[in-house]
């Protein structure tokens, strides 16, 4: 161990006012003149480049371990250290890593911090990462016309092992549930989606995890972890691409499989009022449901009791896609955004079809296979006036880009692109948020998300983030502590306060995803899609008790597991038995007459479990 007298006299004089001040917690006016007095004593070596007040142990560390600290943060807590402490303002370390972090981003690239409102690097690279993170933890939770389904933790339970399940909750007369019933649920419900053979312990069975959910009017989808795309629920109009009969129904999840190719991975999902959208993981988009305003994209006009390839995207992966009531949307990687299907209010985002309207206004306005938003071409624009995410709602759309610029389109009834007035807009049309709070508006959006009449929005302001939303309010869904409808987009008072990293809408729902998992959920409940007991609707946020939404890294990563997972109160079926030993585990967990070798098949078993 070096001792004092091997260190610098100036070095020594800092660490200790720096340990007797910083410990007593007392930063006053004469502490600091008491401070600078030590550090500049005559002992001192006048040469030394001098020390930031009030540094702490920071500056007597090695630059590259401090790198190397620093380093391992995330991009919130590079925000939080250099909020909270003066000398990462002084020294520019966090503001230079974080500006090495932005450029490694694709779609950040050319992006500047907006130097007249005081932003800086470290504030725009949490906005650019939270929008990922947003899109991600969206998908933990789904809302259908009267049912909700969400993947969640229940601590109680599962609390210890950090597992997650899917839970539905709400109506379930077209056993949009998933348990095997028609019945309704007050609370959520854990569902058993079913079991499959573990490969490194084939005597025992491994439950399927969900990892992506999206939910219809009156069904429900989940992706599993393997690329598995599961739907249940109402499929009259082959929406669940069972190839079902005209009154087909699935009270349980049962996988869906590609038309040409049964074996390809699903990626992503979206679901319309009653039809549904799917990316394989080469990037195709592949879709089945409800065609009447050819919102399948196939060049026709009759349902698809399967999944099938979209014409007219070929050459281009998709990364994303959205589904409203009769019109679909998806997102290429280069930013191109397609759209098809009904556009009679303007929801397609072509303005050449306004033209169309004026001249036959009782015609139908329907594009039978994807077209390209001509002035969303991304040639044509910078970088970060790409589009990075989109929505659907019932009749109107959105669109966010990479610098946070909120576009909206399609109808406008009630107020919910948030334009002020109650025009509907034929093309994508920019809009702020109104905003009366102190500080400088610097406005860009992380995350927006669409019902069927009403938009929520994520909206970053100098580092802040906040939830706002417009439109109509019938059943409370804009969360704003009344029943009024708005057209501007307003912040949510009850959220204000609230780290929400994520958000979602469904028809006359809302919910709202906290940095800790916490889930609020607001807006019509008269089939308790709520989940919190009753069926009284609430016109601002209520947290649901006793769960906690699943972290997008707990279902996209398979993290080591050391054994099965058991559940007593789920009964365990076995699959037909393939060697000896899963023979006789099986006679002896059921009960039979299997007695032979018994200790050793306990020991056997205590090991494993």
């Amino acid at each position: 161990m070096v001792g004092e007298e091997d260190q610098h006299p100036r070095q020594l004089a800092v660490l200790r006012a720096d340990l007797y001040f910083k410990m007593t917690a007392k930063v006053t006016t004469r502490n600091r003149k008491r401070r600078a007095a030590i550090v500049q004593s005559p002992s001192a070596n006048k040469k030394m480049k001098p020390v930031p007040m009030l540094s702490g142990l920071w500056d007597l560390l090695p630059p590259e371990l401090v790198d190397a600290i620093l380093d391992m943060c995330t991009a919130r807590q590079l925000a939080k250290l250099e909020t909270t402490c003066s000398y990462w303002r002084q020294t520019q370390m966090i503001a230079n890593i974080a500006e090495v972090r932005m450029r490694a981003v694709p779609r950040a690239r050319g992006m500047e911090p907006n130097r007249k409102v005081h932003e800086n690097y470290t504030s725009l690279l949490h906005f650019v990462l939270g929008q990922s993170a947003a899109a991600a933890q969206a998908t933990a939770v789904a809302f259908g016309s009267n049912h909700t389904a969400a993947l969640l933790i229940n601590p109680s339970l599962d609390g210890r092992t950090g597992h997650h399940s899917l839970y539905t909750f709400g109506r379930g007369f077209y056993g949009q549930l998933g348990h095997g019933n028609y019945e309704a649920q007050a609370t959520p419900k854990q569902l058993c989606i079913g079991y499959q053979i573990c490969i490194d312990q084939p005597d025992v069975e491994e439950e399927i995890t969900p990892a992506v959910v999206a939910s219809g009017n009156e069904f429900t989808a989940t992706i599993t972890r393997r690329g598995q795309l599961l739907t249940w629920g109402l499929g009259s109009r082959g929406e669940l691409g069972h190839e079902m009969p005209s009154a087909g129904e699935a009270n349980y999840p049962m996988r869906t499989l590609l038309s040409t190719r049964p074996n390809l991975r699903i990626v992503s999902v979206a679901c319309g009022a009653s039809h549904l959208l799917a990316i394989s993981e080469q990037g195709c988009v592949w879709s089945c449901g409800r065609n009447m305003d050819g919102q399948l994209g196939n060049a026709t006009f009759a349902d698809g009791m399967q999944l099938k390839p979209v014409v007219g995207i070929r050459g281009q992966r998709v990364v994303s896609c959205a589904a409203g009531i009769s019109h679909s949307m998806a997102l290429a990687s280069d930013g191109s955004l397609y759209t098809w299907g009904g556009g009679k209010y303007g929801q397609l985002g072509h303005s050449s079809l306004q033209a169309v309207q004026l001249m036959v206004p009782n015609q139908a306005i329907v594009l039978a296979t994807p077209q390209k938003i001509s002035m969303l071409e991304p040639a044509l624009l910078q970088p970060w006036k790409r589009v990075t995410s989109i929505a659907a709602g019932g009749h109107h759309g959105s669109a966010v880009t990479v610098g946070g610029e909120v576009l909206m389109f399609g109808r406008n009834k009630h107020g919910q692109l948030g334009t002020g007035d109650f025009n509907d807009r034929w093309r994508p049309t920019e809009v702020a948020p109104t905003y009366t709070g102190k500080g400088r508006e610097n406005f860009r959006a992380v995350q927006v998300v669409c019902g069927k009449q009403h938009t929520l929005g994520l909206i970053a302001n100098n580092g802040r983030v906040m939830s706002f939303a417009c439109g109509n309010n019938v059943f409370g869904q804009l969360g704003l502590g009344n029943w009024q409808p708005v057209n501007t987009m307003t912040p949510i008072p009850k959220l204000q306060f609230q780290d929400v990293v994520a958000l979602q809408a469904g028809d006359f729902s809302s919910a709202a995803i906290c940095d800790s998992g916490d889930v609020y959920l607001w807006g019509r409940n008269d089939c308790n899609q709520l989940g919190v007991g009753d069926d009284m609707s609430r016109c601002s946020p209520v947290l649901l008790e006793g769960f906690k939404a699943v972290h997008p890294d707990k279902t996209l990563r398979k993290s080591k597991r050391t054994a099965p997972r058991m559940r007593p109160s789920v009964p365990l079926t076995l699959a037909p038995p393939k060697t000896t030993q899963t023979n006789k585990l099986a006679g002896w967990l059921s009960g039979g007459e299997v007695r032979r070798e018994e200790d050793k098949m306990v020991g056997d078993v205590t090991k494993r479990v």
